[in-house]
């Protein structure tokens, strides 16, 4: 293995890379941190891709193996000059804990320390082993502080070569030199690390663990002459939540100084709209948080600037914007059209292919800056792909981000897909927003933003039961509230149908299990753009059968999928139809 040696930006590399693993972490209601020390320099020369590798490996183990509390991620600095910088990299969990006596097997290949913890958890502890490697290749060694019960602390020192950068790095902005922050989260390592950043800055925070709390220190602060300019106001707290607080700050004209930043959990499906809550915040951020997101949120919220300025941080859109050239490998045509689409209307590049040996022609013949793989393809897959890629890569100095596209998210699949050197996945069905957002982490300076308004929010997918219920809002939600793009991608469903349908029928006669598991499948990534009801269930229940070589059941299969598909049909061209829904 060769190592890249490009100039990159720390923070962007080591946040982005946690902020991945945060709709895993909130599904188990854990907190997740990333703290990087204020004389930890950010331009460096170095492997991003292989540095991005590990701490997705090391939290993605720590939150795999902590069932509650925190996972907390600190960069800190061992020595710096003026050409080098030698940094310390800790992985800390609350965790079921190591005893001494095993720590030692941990790093072996598919090597757990108690084998209890594979039926409790799963997976296979390659993670480690992978890990351990590439940190020795960086020059560095992982080390281990643990006990049983009491956690872990995972930690490796890497030096890297300073890049040069004019000016200072990420220069203290004079409007935030004495801003006065309250925050509000009740949980207190998140109230630690906001405490640091914005000592940074040099803003004068506080901190509240509850909203009764923070209510009293607003008030007690606007009468004393000296209001707190910004609340952040965690959304998710026990008794009173984040959105009843910000009704209550709404509601008090004596804090109508202060701005309400709302800090949300990733993956947390959007609640049902509280109007009076929604116009008391001024912008949304998503935890873990990312420091340039916070400071460039805290700038837009307290400067006197436009309406749009403004609109466009509570937004979550990136000020700085670039055209994208976009790769998109995908058998599929409605998901291919859809990806199309989205990215289009955001003015980016795509090239589009259909087979893993294209994909491969493509990425070698011209640099790209992001290339979205699908994983299941005929012929070559989207591993062997990727592998292909990543090979052609080596000792050019350049690695083009690669995300998975999906239907299997467990973790021995995300194990399978960073192995294969990709960067994220995004998993099928698949949804506008939770795209972009995958784009815009590992291309964070890319106009790869969340589409307008509640799209940052709207990850939910369509409403479907077995009777095919489809409905326009919830369609709407799914995609980002762009009418427009509802119907183009039902009108390429619609038109693809007959031909996916027709291979799968032929499979069938043919008795083949192959073709009947990768027709299947096909047409299930399709119907599931709309609906996870009875017509997904019959693809879904032929790809299982055909991938374990039973087809006794095929024909009989079909016929149920046929039916299915004849409802979710009717029901999307009826949708098409609405009267008045053109003007949502």
């Amino acid at each position: 293995m060769v190592l890249d040696s490009v100039s990159f930006s720390l923070r962007d590399t080591v946040e982005d890379a946690v902020k991945l693993l945060g709709p895993k972490a909130h599904q188990k209601q854990l907190e997740l941190v990333c703290r990087i020390g204020a004389a930890v320099p950010d331009a460096l020369i170095g492997d991003p891709g292989r540095l991005r590798q590990v701490i997705l490996n090391l939290v993605g183990n720590a939150v795999k193996f902590t069932e509650r509390g925190d996972v907390v991620v600190d960069v800190a600095t061992d020595a710096v000059t003026a050409d080098e910088a030698s940094l310390c990299f800790t992985v800390s969990d609350t965790g079921v804990g190591i005893a001494p006596e095993k720590q030692w097997q941990i790093f072996g290949p598919f090597v757990q320390a108690d084998a209890s913890t594979t039926r409790r958890f799963g997976g296979t502890g390659l993670g480690l082993t992978i890990s351990a490697q590439l940190v020795e290749l960086m020059g560095g060694r992982i080390r281990l502080v643990s006990e049983a019960g009491q956690g872990s602390h995972f930690s490796f020192a890497l030096s890297f070569a300073r890049a040069a950068r004019p000016g200072p790095e990420r220069p203290v902005s004079e409007k935030l030199r004495g801003l006065r922050v309250l925050i509000v989260d009740d949980n207190r390592t998140t109230q630690t690390v906001l405490d640091g950043v914005l000592r940074q800055w040099q803003a004068v925070p506080g901190t509240a663990d509850a909203a009764d709390v923070a209510l009293t220190m607003l008030r007690e602060a606007a009468a004393s002459g000296t209001p707190w300019a910004v609340t952040l106001i965690d959304a998710e707290m026990p008794g009173v939540d984040g959105a009843s607080l910000a009704g209550e700050i709404l509601r008090d004209a004596r804090l109508a100084f202060t701005k309400v930043i709302m800090l949300t959990s990733a993956g947390v499906p959007p609640r049902p709209q509280r109007r009076q809550a929604d116009l008391a915040i001024a912008a949304r951020l998503s935890k873990p948080l990312k420091q340039s997101d916070l400071r460039e949120a805290l700038l837009d919220v307290t400067a006197p600037a436009p309406a749009t300025r403004r609109t466009q941080a509570a937004r979550g859109r990136s000020a700085t914007r670039r055209r994208l050239d976009v790769l998109v490998a995908e058998d599929n045509a409605t998901n291919q059209t859809l990806v199309a689409h989205v990215l289009g209307r955001r003015r980016h590049r795509v090239t589009p292919v259909s087979t893993g040996r294209d994909a491969v022609a493509a990425a070698t013949s011209r640099p790209f800056d992001l290339i979205l793989m699908d994983v299941q393809m005929p012929g070559m897959d989207g591993f062997e792909a990727t592998a292909a890629i990543r090979a052609h890569e080596l000792g050019t100095g350049r690695r083009t981000p690669i995300v998975a596209l999906t239907a299997h998210t467990t973790a021995s699949d995300r194990d399978r897909c960073l192995a294969a050197g990709m960067d994220a996945f995004v998993a099928k069905p698949l949804r506008p927003v939770t795209l972009l957002a995958a784009i815009a982490t590992l291309v964070p300076r890319g106009a790869a933003a969340s589409p307008s308004g509640v799209a940052v929010r709207s990850s939910a997918s369509p409403r479907a039961d077995a009777d095919e219920c489809v409905d326009l809002a919830s369609l709407l939600d799914a995609f980002g509230r762009d009418r427009q793009l509802v119907d183009e991608t039902v009108a390429v469903f619609l038109a693809d149908l007959p031909a996916q349908h027709a291979a799968l029928t032929a499979a069938v006669a043919a008795g083949e299990a192959g073709a009947i598991a990768r027709a299947a499948h096909s047409l299930k990534g399709a119907v599931g753009l709309f609906s996870t009801g009875a017509a997904y269930q019959a693809a879904r229940a032929m790809e299982d059968d055909a991938r374990t070589g039973i087809v006794t059941r095929a024909a009989s299969q079909l016929d149920t999928l046929a039916l299915a598909l004849t409802h979710l049909t009717e029901t999307l061209r009826a949708l098409r139809r609405e009267p008045g829904a053109s003007s949502l």
